[in-house]
């Protein structure tokens, strides 16, 4: 079945910092066509049928699967990566029943397992029924026989995809997703606390959000979950304190959670570089 908006996070690409650009490319290349078939058949236009969003863990892939599912609403369908192979073709098989529709396999280098189809087992498997999919979505004479079905991919890095699967007809738009740079780290953050209340509440100045440079300067090579954790520590922070009594105390929470965040980072750095050389 579909993936129901109301059981997904409402988010807003245009609000996110450094996704703005993601959303504008699905919404020219991909949603143009969808939502405006009489259009798009007078123009002669087809949506990208392979897309790849692609960046470090932490940077939104996530998110703009989350978009999807609401802008589209029913259109929507995910394969997750605990997911069989016979669950996979039935969720391929419903989206073609409701298409136009977009299927969406998060972390995909999981899903399939690597993308080396002479391993054999679950991953290759997976990996020719995907291929099988994208060749068979349209025909010879540029009719689709599978309706629009849009297959989206979202993965760490091009390197685990065969060049089979990234040339034309198959993977034909890719979307990089960014770390943010220092000013959209702050208004990252001042974005998260504004649309929580307690943390608002807590961390906010007189209803306003608070200074979040000195958060930011300690947030190198952060990413959008890392700042959200950010926020969360320290409204936890600042919430203990007052229940200890101690809020008359004048502290930046933000800046002492974004320190602890880093050396925490900095921790599992030094031990995987132990163990991996």
């Amino acid at each position: 079945a579909a993936v129901a908006p109301e059981d997904v996070e409402a988010v807003d690409l245009a609000r996110f910092p450094g996704l703005e650009g993601i959303k504008d490319e699905l919404e020219k290349h991909v949603l143009f066509p969808l939502e405006h078939p009489e259009r798009a058949a007078q123009l002669g236009l087809s949506p990208k049928r392979g897309v790849l969003v692609h960046g470090k863990p932490g940077t939104g892939k996530t998110t703009v699967g989350r978009w999807l599912a609401h802008r589209l609403k029913g259109k929507f369908f995910r394969v997750g990566e605990m997911m069989l192979h016979a669950d996979i073709i039935k969720v391929f098989a419903a989206a073609q029943a409701a298409a136009p529709a977009v299927v969406f396999i998060d972390d995909a280098d999981i899903v399939i397992g690597g993308w080396r189809p002479i391993d054999g087992g679950r991953g290759s498997d997976i990996f020719r029924f995907l291929l099988g999919s994208m060749d068979g979505i349209t025909s010879r004479s540029g009719r689709h026989q599978n309706g629009d079905v849009i297959i989206m991919l979202t993965g760490q890095s091009v390197h685990w995809m065969a060049e089979m699967l990234l040339r034309s007809g198959r993977i034909e738009l890719w979307l990089k997703t960014k770390l943010p740079d220092a000013k959209q780290k702050r208004e990252i953050l001042k974005k998260y606390i504004t649309e929580d209340k307690g943390a608002l509440e807590l961390l906010g100045d007189n209803g306003s959000a608070p200074d979040t440079r000195a958060a930011a300067q300690k947030s190198d090579h952060f990413c959008c979950a890392d700042l959200r954790r950010i926020v969360s520590d320290a409204k936890i922070m600042a919430a203990w304190d007052q229940e200890m009594g101690k809020s008359g105390e004048k502290k930046n929470y933000l800046e002492e959670a974004a320190e602890a965040v880093r050396k925490m980072q900095e921790d599992v750095h030094e031990n995987t570089r132990h163990m991996y050389g």
